[in-house]
C-alpha cells in the first residue's frame, strides 16, 4: 500500500527542507511547491481559493510519483486538507511551525518589490501572477498581511489537529535540526526505523556550496599571482 503525506506551512519555515528530507527516504518521492516534472521554475500551484478543477489535475500528478512514501510540501495544500482526507483516508499531514516574527521578517526579505498578501499594493511592489494566486489576500500593508496570514493559516492547522489528530501534527521547524526532531516525523508518518536518512535542514545547501567551492577555488588560485616561489 502506497502512503500519501503532505507537508504544511506558511512557507519561509522549511517545508524545501522537509520535502528534501522524505525525498531522501528509501522507496519515497517527494515534491515541493509543484516540482512534478523536475525542471527548474516549472511549479504546478494550487490557487488559495479552492478550484477543483486544477485539484483533480494535482491529484493526477501525485499518483504518477513513485515510492511506497510520495507526495508534496506546499503551503497551499492547508487549502485542500479535506479535500485530500476524503479520497485519501491514511493520509498524513506534517505541518511546520516557525515563531511569527520570523516567518514575517524572512518573507519581507524574500519578496522585495512583490506582495502577494495585500489587494492594495503601493506604487512600489507589483503583481506576481506565479505566486499570488497562492495565497489570501487582505486589505492592509505587506507586513501586517503576512502577519494575518500566519495567524489565519496556524488556526486553520490547529482546528484541523484537533479534528483530526491521527492525521495532522504540529512540528516546529526546528525539529529538522536534529534527530531526534527527525525521528519525531518519520514514526508519526510510519517509516521503518530501520534506512532512516537523517538530513539536517541546510546541509543540502551546504553541499551545493561545497560543489561549487570545489570548482571556483582552483580557478582563482590559477589566476592568483604568487607571494613567492
Amino acid at each position: 500500500m502506497k502512503n500519501l503525506i503532505i507537508g504544511l506551512g506558511t512557507g519561509r519555515c522549511g517545508t524545501a527542507s522537509l520535502a528534501h528530507l522524505l525525498n531522501s527516504q528509501p522507496d519515497s518521492t517527494f515534491v515541493h511547491e509543484g516540482l512534478f516534472s523536475g525542471k527548474k521554475y516549472d511549479h504546478f500551484l494550487l490557487p488559495w481559493e479552492v478550484d477543483h478543477s486544477k485539484f483533480l489535475e494535482w491529484e493526477k500528478k501525485i499518483k504518477n510519483l513513485d515510492g511506497k512514501y510520495f507526495g508534496e510540501s506546499a503551503s497551499y495544500l492547508i487549502q485542500y486538507a479535506e479535500i485530500i482526507i476524503k479520497k485519501y483516508p491514511q493520509v498524513k499531514f506534517v505541518c511546520l511551525k516557525r515563531d511569527r516574527n520570523e516567518v514575517i521578517s524572512s518573507f519581507m526579505a524574500k519578496t522585495r518589490g512583490r506582495n502577494h498578501w495585500s489587494l492594495n499594493l503601493s506604487f512600489l511592489e507589483f503583481k506576481d501572477p506565479i505566486w499570488d494566486p497562492i495565497f489570501p489576500k487582505f486589505f492592509t500593508s505587506k507586513k501586517e498581511g503576512i502577519g494575518l496570514y500566519w495567524d489565519l493559516y496556524y488556526a486553520e492547522v490547529q482546528r484541523l489537529q484537533e479534528k483530526y489528530p491521527n492525521k495532522f501534527k504540529i512540528f516546529p521547524t526546528y525539529s529538522l535540526n536534529y534527530q531526534g526532531g527527525m525521528n519525531s516525523i518519520f514514526d508519526f508518518c510510519s517509516f521503518p526505523e530501520e534506512g532512516r536518512v537523517y538530513i539536517r535542514k541546510h546541509e543540502n545547501k551546504k553541499k551545493i556550496k561545497d560543489q561549487i567551492s570545489s570548482v571556483i577555488t582552483p580557478i582563482k588560485t590559477f589566476f592568483k599571482k604568487p607571494q613567492n616561489y
